[in-house]
């Protein structure tokens, strides 16, 4: 079907022109802050008295370790390609994460958006880990 010895590569090209990276990433960044909320929400809550409970703890369980590891890979991802963010398959895949950013300036610049994130994230713990004490 893909040939005997490069099977492996052109699936890859396919899988890396096919998937559009920057539509999950937009839409990670646009619900970052519902996800968070509603995972933490139900991380806080969990119990396993019914189906119905266990199968919201379990999305729970599943949900926050994306939403925790996601500015770590998002700052990864830029920190790895610091030099090569101008080349069209990197804007291509990932172009919403520093889209906006003078790329020129260093990557004080491109870590915009993962402390966007990690500030949001923050805020969701310590709407639900901290209910009790006051704000003000």
């Amino acid at each position: 079907m893909f040939g005997e010895d490069r099977s492996g590569e052109e699936i890859i090209k396919r899988i890396n022109d096919y998937i559009f990276f920057n539509f999950l990433i937009t839409l990670m960044l646009i619900t970052y802050l519902p996800i968070s909320m509603a995972g933490m929400k139900n991380l806080a809550s969990m119990n396993f008295r019914n189906f119905a409970n266990s199968v919201s703890g379990l999305t729970s369980l599943a949900i926050v370790p994306i939403v925790v590891l996601l500015p770590v890979f998002s700052f990864r991802y830029l920190k790895t390609n610091e030099f090569s963010l101008h080349e069209f398959h990197i804007i291509y895949q990932a172009g919403n994460l520093y889209s906006g950013m003078k790329m020129e300036q260093g990557l004080i610049k491109l870590i915009y958006n993962p402390i966007y994130l990690l500030r949001r994230f923050l805020m969701c713990f310590v709407v639900v880990a901290l209910p009790h004490f006051p704000v003000a």
